[in-house]
Order: C-alpha cells, then sequence, then structure tokens
C-alpha cells in the first residue's frame, strides 16, 4: 500500500465522520444519512475523475474504498455516540424517567474537581451504585438485583441506570474541598437533564455533555468519602483499575504540589496562570477573569497544553541529554512526553502533540525523514479511532489546524519574509500561517474576529518562551522540593505581570474584537476546500501548464475572499429580521428583542445579567452584529441597570432611551426625537437606569421602520417594520411589576380600536389589565408571543401562539414570516 493511499484513507475517515454533521437533517432507511450518502457519492465521483487528472495518483479502486471508509466511519460514530433519544427507543413512556428526581448516588471521580463560575465544585462522577429517596428505607439489599428507580408519576424507570453510567456533579465548594480524581464517594441530591441551547450562538450544555457520554447531571451534597484501598497484585487482573486508579492519585498528588508551589511563590493570579501556562487551563483552576482575558486577546492557546509546550519541553529535555546516545535520548524524550501527558491529561491537542514529538524522536534515532503532513494525518485519525467524539472537540480541531497551517504555511510565509532576520521572519509567520488555517472553524463556531492577535502573538512571543521554560523548570524542581520551587517561581513575576498588562491593554483597544457572524457548514468546507485547492495547485508541476501558478493562487484567494465577505455584506444590509429571546425568568417578564433592519440594530431590553453574557451577546456574535443603534429599556431597577452597563462595556450603543411613567399616552401618540445617550458611565454612576421621554429618531430605525409609544400605563409600543405591524406590550407599569396587574377599578385610558390590525401581538400573557386584554384579542393579531407560562385563558383561543419560554429563539423576517429560529428547529415545535 502506497503512502499516498494511506493519506488519503485517513483524509477520508475523518471526512466521514466530520460529515455526520448532517446525521439529522433527513431520515433515510438501513440508519444511512445525508452525510453516508454524500460520502459514497464522492467516492465513486472521485474514481471516475481523479485517475484522469491525478495520473500518478491513487487508482479508482482506491476511490471507492475511500469511499467506503468515509461511510464506515459515519456508522462507527453514531455507535460510539449514543444520544438520550437513542437510548430512549423502544422504552415505553411511562417507564422512561423524570427529571429532577431526588436519588443517592456512590461512584468514583474521574476527573480532577474544580470550581464553576457560580463557586461550586464540578467533577464527572463514574456511578457504582444509584438509589432513588422514595425507595423503602428498609428494603433487602443483600440480593443482588439492581435498584430500580421511581419516576415522578410513580412509574419504574429502569433505563435511568443506563442514562446516569456517568454523571455531571456540582456540590458547595465547602464539600468539594480536598476531593481529587479516582476518589469513592457517596452523594445525595436531585438529578436533572441538562438544558439544550434555545439561543442561536449560545453554548449548548447539553451537547457538550452528550459528546462526553453524559446524558443526566446531578445537583447536591457530599455524604461520605471513602478512603479504602485493596491490596493490589501485578499478577491479578482485577487489581489492573486499582493500579491505574493509584496512579491518578499519584499524578493528580505531583500536579497539586506543583500548583501550590507556584501559588506560594507568586500568589494570585501570577501563580495560577504560570501554572496554567506549563500544565494547561483543563488541569488549573485558573480564574475565569484571567482566563476570559487570553480568551478575548486571542492568547488562549497560550493556556491550552498543545504542541507549543511539547516542543518547547522535548527541546529543553534533549538539550540536557545531547550527550546520550541516540537510543537513550529515545528514551528520555518518550519517558518525558509520557509525564507530561499524564500531568495535564488525556486532552486531545496534548495526545497529538505528543505522538508527533514521539514521531520526530524515531525518525532522528532512524535516521530518516519525516514526512509531517501525512505523520499529521496518520496521527489525527489514530486518535480519532480511539475517540470519534474528538472530531467535535475546539482544542483538537484548532490544534491539528495550527499544526497543519504552520507545516504547510510557514515555509511559504518565511519565504516572503526573507528581507528579515530569520528569528523575526519565524515569529511574524508562524501566529499568522496558525491564524489562517483556524479562522475558518473560528468563524464557523464563534463568528468573530481578533484583528490584534497577531500582532499581539509576534509580541508576547519571548515572554511567552521565558514563562513556560521558566515554569517547567521550576515545576520539575518543585516535585523534589517545593520551597526552592516556589523561591524560582518568584523570579517570573515580573514577566508574569509584564504579560498581563499587555492582554489587557490589547483587549481595551478599539476595534479588539470584530463580529463577522457565524459562516456555514458549506462555507466551511469550501474555504477549506479553497486552501487545498492552493496548495495542491501550487505543488502539481503538470496539472495547469497553461496558466501561470501565481495566477490561479492568486485568483483561488480571491474566491475566498469573496466567500468570506459577499455573505457578511449581504447579510449586514439585506437583512429585515425582529429575534425574539427568551429571557432568564420567563414569568412577568420583560420581552427581550433584537430588531434588525438593513444595517440598523435595535434592542428592547436586556434581560438580567446572565442573560446579557449567556444569551444575549452570544446571539449579536453570531449574527455579526458590533454595534446597537438604538435601544429602550422598559424597567428601572439595579438589576436592569447592571445588565446594562455589561451590555454597554461589550459593545457600543447608540441611543439609549428609557421612557417616564409620568408621561401620559396622550403626550406620546407619536414618535419624539432625541439625541439623549444613557452611556454606560451614566449608567454604572447612578445605579438606575435614567427615565427620559424620548426615544430615538426613525434615522436610526434603518428604511421602512416606524416605532411608536402607545401607552405608558402599561407601556405599549408598536412596532412597523416593512409592512409588518408588531405591538409590543412590556410588564406594565414599574410601579405595578409585582403585582403585575393594575390596582382595582384602574383602567389604562387607550382605546387600541383606533389602530391599525396588528400582525404581531408581543405581551407578558398574565401582566395587563382584563379590559386591555379583552382589546388586544379584539384586535385578532395574526400571531402572537407569550413571554408568561401558565398562559391567559383568552390567550389559547388566539391564531398560532409561540411561547418563549418553551420556544427559546423566535423570530420573523420578510420570506419566512414568524416562526421558531432555524437553529432551533429541532429542539422544540409550535403550539
Amino acid at each position: 500500500m502506497s503512502v499516498a493511499t494511506i493519506y488519503l484513507l485517513a483524509i477520508a475517515y475523518i471526512t466521514g465522520l466530520l460529515m455526520t454533521g448532517w446525521a439529522n437533517a433527513v431520515d433515510l432507511p438501513w440508519g444511512l444519512t445525508i452525510g453516508t450518502v454524500v460520502m459514497a457519492g464522492l467516492g465513486l465521483i472521485m474514481a471516475g475523475v481523479m485517475p484522469r487528472i491525478w495520473r500518478m495518483g491513487p487508482r479508482s479502486l482506491t476511490w471507492i474504498i475511500a469511499g467506503l471508509v468515509g461511510v464506515a466511519a459515519g456508522w462507527y460514530l453514531q455507535v460510539r455516540s449514543p444520544s438520550y433519544d437513542t437510548l430512549m427507543q423502544g422504552i415505553a413512556l411511562q417507564q422512561q424517567p423524570s427529571f429532577p428526581q431526588q436519588v443517592q448516588v456512590q461512584g468514583r471521580i474521574l476527573n480532577s474537581p474544580r470550581l464553576t463560575r457560580g463557586q461550586k465544585v464540578r467533577f464527572i462522577l463514574s456511578v457504582d451504585d444509584i438509589q432513588s429517596e422514595t425507595q423503602d428505607e428498609t428494603q433487602d439489599n443483600s440480593q443482588n438485583n439492581p435498584p430500580e428507580i421511581m419516576g415522578d408519576n410513580g412509574a419504574i424507570a429502569p433505563s435511568l441506570k443506563t442514562l446516569t453510567r456517568k454523571l455531571y456533579v456540582t456540590i458547595p465548594l465547602l464539600q468539594g474541598t480536598g476531593l481529587y480524581p479516582s476518589e469513592a464517594v457517596q452523594l445525595k441530591g436531585r438529578l436533572y437533564r441538562p438544558q439544550a441551547s434555545t439561543i442561536p450562538g449560545a453554548f449548548d450544555f447539553q451537547q457538550y455533555l452528550q459528546r462526553d457520554g453524559i446524558f443526566v447531571g446531578f445537583s447536591g451534597e457530599l455524604l461520605q468519602v471513602s478512603h479504602y484501598h485493596p491490596t493490589i497484585r501485578l499478577s491479578n487482573p482485577a487489581s489492573w483499575p486499582e493500579i491505574g486508579r493509584r496512579l491518578q492519585q499519584t499524578t493528580w498528588q505531583i500536579r497539586q504540589r506543583i500548583i501550590r508551589s507556584f501559588v506560594q511563590g507568586l500568589n494570585s493570579p501570577a501563580g495560577p496562570l504560570l501554572a496554567g501556562m506549563v500544565l494547561g487551563r483543563k488541569a488549573v483552576d485558573l480564574p475565569y477573569e484571567v482566563s476570559d482575558q487570553f480568551i478575548q486577546a486571542g492568547l488562549a492557546h497560550v493556556l491550552a497544553a498543545s504542541g507549543f509546550h511539547v516542543s518547547l519541553l522535548l527541546s529543553l529535555v534533549l538539550a540536557l541529554g545531547r550527550s546520550l546516545s541516540p537510543s537513550k535520548r529515545l528514551w528520555l524524550g518518550g519517558l518525558t512526553l509520557v509525564g507530561y501527558v499524564s500531568l495535564t491529561g488525556l486532552q486531545p491537542s496534548v495526545c497529538r502533540a505528543a505522538l508527533l514529538g514521539l514521531a520526530v524522536l524515531i525518525t532522528a534515532v532512524q535516521e530518516r525523514t519525516l514526512r509531517p503532513v501525512g505523520a499529521l494525518l496518520t496521527i489525527a485519525a489514530l486518535l480519532l479511532g480511539w475517540n470519534p467524539q474528538w472530531i467535535f472537540d475546539l482544542g483538537f480541531q484548532l490544534s491539528f489546524l495550527a499544526t497543519l497551517g504552520l507545516v504547510v504555511t510557514v515555509p511559504w510565509l518565511s519565504q516572503k519574509l526573507d528581507g528579515l532576520p530569520p528569528v523575526l521572519a519565524g515569529a511574524i509567520a508562524v501566529p499568522i500561517a496558525a491564524m489562517i488555517w483556524t479562522l475558518p472553524i473560528l468563524l464557523r463556531t464563534m463568528g468573530t474576529i481578533l484583528p490584534y492577535s497577531p500582532l499581539l502573538s509576534v509580541l508576547t512571543t519571548p515572554l511567552i518562551i521565558l514563562i513556560s521554560l521558566g515554569g517547567m523548570v521550576t515545576g520539575a524542581i518543585a516535585i523534589l522540593s517545593p520551597a526552592l520551587g516556589s523561591g524560582l517561581a518568584s523570579l517570573l513575576y515580573w514577566p508574569i505581570h509584564a504579560l498581563l498588562a499587555m492582554v489587557a491593554g490589547f483587549n481595551h483597544l478599539p476595534g479588539q474584537a470584530i463580529a463577522l457572524g457565524n459562516i456555514s457548514t458549506l462555507q466551511l468546507l469550501l474555504i477549506y476546500g479553497l486552501y487545498g485547492f492552493i496548495l495542491w495547485a501550487g505543488s502539481a508541476q503538470t496539472v495547469f501548464p497553461q496558466l501561470h501558478r501565481p495566477v490561479l493562487q492568486w485568483s483561488t484567494g480571491l474566491a475566498l475572499f469573496t466567500l468570506l465577505a459577499v455573505p457578511v455584506w449581504y447579510g449586514r444590509f439585506h437583512t429585515v429580521k425582529v429575534t425574539c429571546l427568551t429571557p432568564s425568568q420567563s414569568r412577568h417578564t420583560t420581552p427581550l428583542m433584537v430588531v434588525q433592519n438593513r444595517g440598523h440594530v435595535g434592542l428592547i431590553n436586556t434581560g438580567s445579567e446572565a442573560d446579557v453574557e449567556y444569551k444575549l451577546l452570544p446571539f449579536l456574535r453570531h449574527q455579526g452584529i458590533n454595534r446597537i443603534d438604538w435601544a429602550i429599556a422598559t424597567t428601572s431597577t439595579i438589576p436592569s441597570a447592571n445588565s446594562w452597563s455589561q451590555l454597554t462595556h461589550a459593545i457600543p450603543v447608540s441611543h439609549l432611551a428609557h421612557l417616564s411613567p409620568a408621561t401620559t399616552a396622550a403626550t406620546n401618540a407619536a414618535l419624539i426625537t432625541t439625541d439623549t445617550v444613557a452611556t454606560a458611565a451614566a449608567v454604572t454612576q447612578s445605579h438606575l437606569l435614567p427615565f427620559v421621554s424620548k426615544l430615538p429618531t426613525s434615522n436610526y430605525l434603518g428604511p421602512q421602520a416606524e416605532l411608536a409609544l402607545i401607552s405608558t400605563t402599561p407601556s405599549i409600543f408598536q412596532l412597523t417594520l416593512k409592512d409588518q405591524v408588531w405591538l409590543i406590550v412590556p410588564d406594565g407599569h414599574p410601579q405595578m411589576r409585582e403585582s403585575g396587574l393594575p390596582s382595582a377599578g384602574e383602567t389604562p385610558g387607550i382605546d387600541l380600536s383606533t389602530l391599525p390590525p396588528s400582525d404581531v401581538w408581543y405581551w407578558p400573557g398574565l401582566a395587563i389589565a382584563p379590559d386591555l386584554e379583552s382589546q388586544l384579542i379584539a384586535q385578532a393579531p395574526r400571531q402572537a408571543i407569550i413571554t408568561t407560562v401558565p398562559i391567559s385563558p383568552a390567550a389559547v383561543s388566539l391564531p398560532p401562539v409561540y411561547v418563549a419560554d418553551s420556544h427559546g429563539a423566535i423570530q420573523w423576517d420578510g420570506s419566512r414570516g414568524l416562526a421558531i429560529a432555524p437553529e432551533m428547529v429541532n429542539n422544540s415545535d409550535q403550539i
């Protein structure tokens, strides 16, 4: 089998795994998916086309086999990655578990416990036993039958044992302090099913856990810790799991010894940062504010144990052992890699880097030449054969693509920079090459580019190398002498704080992050296809003899720019869309709306601070929104002011208005112009949003848009957008927010019969006066959005009703009308 054939089969396997992203698009017979059908079709097409173009390449049969390998990869991933729905297939509805559910569980901790943003301890638990608290405590436990779990409806749920083989556990901070991997614990609390994302662009916690085989979460308290250590014998296979647990405990203790030494010598945040730069932030409880700053600056790779760290460590170790024989250097380097992987954990990026480093060592000992691209493809295929779910791990994707970019792009960039000193040329070429190859996947997942990231990477490279090497040396010393390690780590105080200052300074530059919007899967495939075509055309000698390769490469680059720029330009200046997001508190809540009108963006309310962080800002980045032209706040509480302050620090808001409760409906029958701007500073200083009886002008709304305040008691807005009339009823008068209804005998002084019929009615359901509700229903809107649960009895008789609490993001645009957001269409249905 030729080398080209091995590489082709590896590419086919990786592509087949990626194609499973279309698995749920259409139901096909015999377990087929869109991805498997596409791979089979590609194999047949390539078998007929490629041998004619690439005469020295694989034959037709090889291309057909490659297509079958891609099909097998899709099936393999489905078998290795069951979902909640597939596990529930064939189980009667009465026997399916219901959540939340009170239980007691026993098991062993699988990973290093870490802190959540809410200052709780989280870890993954391998469950040995689980019992419902509703069971009879006097039940004879001497039988070997597995425990039966009772659902909330009283039905036995035997499938719960399958769902809870692994649990995502959170417990209070004080109870979780001191826990370590492989420790046996007993817990009491409630099971819950993690929520799927209901906002386009937001983090999908449910999907994230399912990729690790976790379908149920557990929130509770610690009851008991077991310190029992049985006697082990190497000759007894039953002792091997215990040997693995002992090794896991040992590596955890060594890691904690290093971290404590760093913290003792540098305090926080410099100590945890040094540990994160050496061991990776997944192995260290790094403060979230520090990791967020590095991610925001585009230096997340500095805190991820990856090829950069492995190459530094190998270079250091081999330099110290340069007097040894080649075989001894191989053993020294191999043991170093095994030790480093054990300390950092089996992270995909570290495993890839360690295997590639081992391949480099072996070829060096055998005095052979390593083909880096082929080795990288082979290693990626082997790792994905062991754990196919890593194909969706962002760290694995970025590590693989960045390394590929360094191998194939850095030499070309270095030639273009041959007028500079080699060290400077390399420092410039490396971050640019990595950015080129990782940018498409970052746009697919985050929708944001960081223009200053390459410059910051170049400027901070000397500091990062100094800190990383110093941390590795002091960490090794700290294993033997923590006091000496702490003293040496303190010498890195000023370099670490200089790095922190540079990161903070770049994060405050204007235009530091530009949201372009999430690109589609098709765009992603086309971009990387163009990358491959550029490389192939540049290296081929006889494929395009009639064309100059530079002309071909530049024309392909222009096509690449067009592929990115045209959708962004068209989406910004042709989108007419209204998106209603789901706030965290659904009862008696204010609406949370984003209005996009041909490059003009408006916002009505922000929700809570959590809504801003996890819903609103991810959605704005997903849509490529970098500025809000106008915004209206209908609440004036301190939490509302905090959320507005948080938003305006993250994204500029040109005009922010809040309506005074003293303003009457008569004085606001038409739109009133204003130039008043409530800045983030004003919000922060006053702690309350200032009341202004004015709304932004139509210049900020965009073409064919009007916004009118119809009433203030309660507040009612009328939004006209492209001949679509919205009637928006927030939660009423601020003083009525607690009760949700006007006082007895109060009648809003408004007659809705004088208004034109509305197409969409957006209201909080129960938080308005009954007589006003009757007027709204008499208007007979075509569609309605309700923000409260339960729904008002009068609203049940309306035309199609969408409940924001159930559907998540609900969108309207000129072509589809009102519907669930396309990204969320599989998560819920219209009622």
